[in-house]
């Protein structure tokens, strides 16, 4: 045997294709294109679980401060928003205000639907130990108890967003607090709260 004869022999000869095999060929070829290959994704799949694993933690670390940064240091205030939303269903346009001392509740209503009952706020008044939270809204005006002192009290909310309460010897502004002998005062509106 010479070598010309040996890679005669060792000429690997490919037969014809069968009849329909291209198209076959092509067929799954648009179907891998269009399907896309599983290789790419289980190479790629432990840093997709990283990546995705990385993106929760970060979304759970905002959610928790947003909802620890919005955790209010004073806890009635969430029974007060509940309590003023569920007396607002209950008497539509009627509700003047909440006054709440100690244990007491005190709903205030009009007999008419005429009641101003948008930009809600919150009043707290203290006064020689005793507190009064009182919920109520812009252009009310109601008369509460306070150290067995009854007082008028009138409620406005300002463009910018501060409360201003007016009373039979005061004006008191929350953007612009000063004492007022042995009253303290603190306002907000609630119209973000809601």
């Amino acid at each position: 045997m010479n070598n010309d004869d040996l890679k005669h022999r060792l000429q690997f000869r490919v037969p014809p294709p069968a009849e329909g095999a291209k198209e076959r060929a092509w067929q799954r070829a648009e179907m891998a294109f269009l399907n896309g290959s599983r290789e790419p994704e289980a190479t790629n799949a432990p840093r997709s679980w990283r990546v995705l694993a990385v993106a929760m933690v970060t979304c759970a670390a905002i959610a928790g401060a947003f909802f620890i940064g919005r955790r209010s240091a004073d806890p009635a205030l969430g029974e007060d928003i509940r309590l003023l939303a569920e007396l607002r269903s209950l008497f539509p346009g009627q509700l003047q205000a909440i006054i709440r001392s100690g244990d007491q509740t005190e709903i205030v209503t009009s007999t008419d639907a005429t009641t101003f009952s948008h930009q809600p706020l919150l009043v707290e008044l203290r006064e020689r130990g005793q507190r009064i939270r009182i919920v109520s809204f812009s252009g009310q005006r109601i008369t509460a108890e306070l150290d067995g002192d009854q007082i008028t009290l009138e409620f406005l909310v300002t463009p910018a967003g501060a409360v201003i309460v007016t009373g039979d010897r005061f004006v008191w502004r929350s953007d612009q607090p000063h004492a007022l002998g042995g009253l303290e005062i603190n306002a907000r509106q609630l119209t973000a709260s809601l």
